[in-house]
């Protein structure tokens, strides 16, 4: 009697592991997916020159720990049109850290 209940006490926990492996892969797609969506969204406004909202959409996205050359340049311009160059500056600099030479 024992070794039946021990057994279902294990195959609560696999399941239970499982269950919150699966519930974590899945959070990371969907984090990944919605920075994507947030990337193209922040694009979209820069080209309409939007240039204060594609700042914040940049913003949101980095603050969510999607750094790229892309996002950190893309944000330097932003604040180069707002007239900031100071932050400008700063977000040039990431970009060219991580992606040297581009």
């Amino acid at each position: 009697m024992k070794l039946k209940n021990r057994n279902a006490q294990m195959n609560s926990f696999t399941k239970i592991f499982f269950l919150f492996l699966m519930v974590c892969f899945y959070s990371e797609v969907a984090s990944a997916q919605s920075a994507a969506e947030i990337f193209k969204n922040a694009n979209d406004l820069y080209k309409k020159n939007k240039f204060d909202e594609a700042a914040s959409a940049y913003e949101k996205i980095i603050g969510q720990g999607y750094e790229s050359p892309d996002a950190f340049y893309n944000l330097g311009n932003c604040y180069y049109k707002l007239k900031r160059i100071g932050k400008a500056i700063l977000y040039f600099k990431k970009a060219e850290k991580i992606s040297p030479g581009d």
